[in-house]
């Protein structure tokens, strides 16, 4: 984690048990959900939830990177061409333009804390390879 994660992270902390107002932004996908706990110029903060038995779609963003903390559960992690099982407390940083996904293949709920680092943080920078949910589409929005 760099010096700036760390920093994101523990004012995250602060402000959540402080019980601070935090930002109500959220969506439920198919496969769980996710809402937003904090965000800052450049940084948004994300509790994300994969249901037992989901994953999310095989993507890539060309604008952000993402470093992932399971803070719930065990989770199933690609990046590339490589496969990662994770356990409490394990994290792991995905550049920009890399291949990934969340896979849930376990009984209990997996949350994990999101950090999104880059120039541009909304939901039109994800380019969706595969989805078990027919949810494909181009950067930009633009649905297949």
């Amino acid at each position: 984690m760099t010096t700036d994660e760390a920093t994101i992270a523990t004012r995250t902390a602060q402000t959540l048990h402080a019980d601070a107002a935090v930002a109500t932004q959220h969506a439920t996908r198919p496969w769980g959900g996710w809402k937003v706990l904090n965000g800052g110029d450049g940084f948004t903060v994300r509790m994300i939830e994969v249901m037992p038995g989901h994953r999310t779609s095989l993507h890539y963003h060309y604008n952000r990177s993402e470093h992932w903390v399971v803070v719930a559960g065990k989770a199933r992690i690609i990046i590339g061409q490589q496969r990662y099982d994770m356990h409490l407390m394990q994290s792991v940083l995905i550049p920009a333009r890399t291949i990934h996904r969340i896979e849930n293949p376990y009984t209990d709920t997996l949350q994990i804390v999101e950090i999104q680092r880059g120039d541009r943080l909304d939901e039109d920078d994800i380019v969706r390879l595969e989805d078990d949910y027919q949810r494909l589409h181009l950067a930009g929005g633009i649905r297949l």
